[in-house]
């Protein structure tokens, strides 16, 4: 989950609705040689898809105690954080292998960067 905050109001974006929108602009993306690229369609597929693992727990939000909000994907407890990406990857893995290895490799390139909970 994504979690903003606007004045006095929480705005909150599923993991899955992220995707889905950075789906929708690198479709639009004109540079670099994607559009004719032969793997199109497979980045395309791994950037839709790339936080499906999020499904379950932005359905069941958990709250941040120390925060009185709900934990978003940087604050999530570690156990969360490493449940998500085998469930991802697993999900693309019969519809798309390379897909999937995209996103596994998004998720390591992201949990190198966050601190271990």
């Amino acid at each position: 989950m994504i979690v903003r905050i606007e004045s006095e109001n929480l705005f909150l974006i599923t993991q899955p609705d992220h995707a889905a929108l950075s789906g929708r602009i690198m479709a639009a993306w004109l540079a670099d040689g994607l559009p004719a690229h032969a793997s199109r369609d497979t980045v395309l597929l791994a950037t839709r898809a790339h936080d499906n693992g999020w499904e379950e727990i932005d359905a069941r939000a958990t709250i941040d105690r120390t925060r009185g909000r709900p934990h978003d994907f940087i604050t999530a407890p570690g156990p969360i954080k490493r449940e998500i990406w085998p469930r991802g990857v697993a999900r693309l893995e019969s519809v798309d292998p390379a897909a999937a290895a995209l996103v596994a490799q998004h998720a390591i390139t992201v949990l190198e960067r966050q601190p271990a909970t």
